[in-house]
């Protein structure tokens, strides 16, 4: 009877033909979720686009004085 059992066995770890569902061959992941990226930071934020991090620089002072004379109420975060 062990002949038959034998036969029926599967290398890749499964009975009969079918492979186990514990087996690694054949798991593919795939993918990658979009999505989860933008983590909101104020500190960050305002490091980036405020209003000291807009004076410090050439470009900064310039966009700046764009916005105030366009008339934005708010000229920077």
């Amino acid at each position: 009877m062990t002949s038959s059992l034998t036969s029926l066995r599967n290398p890749l770890g499964g009975e009969g033909g079918i492979p186990s569902l514990l087996s690694p061959v054949g798991v593919q992941v795939r993918g990658k979720k979009y999505g989860s990226e933008y983590q909101p930071s104020n500190l960050k934020r305002k490091r980036k686009h405020g209003f000291l991090a807009r004076k410090r620089s050439f470009g900064g002072r310039k966009i700046l004085k764009r916005r105030a004379m366009k008339g934005r109420w708010v000229l920077t975060h």
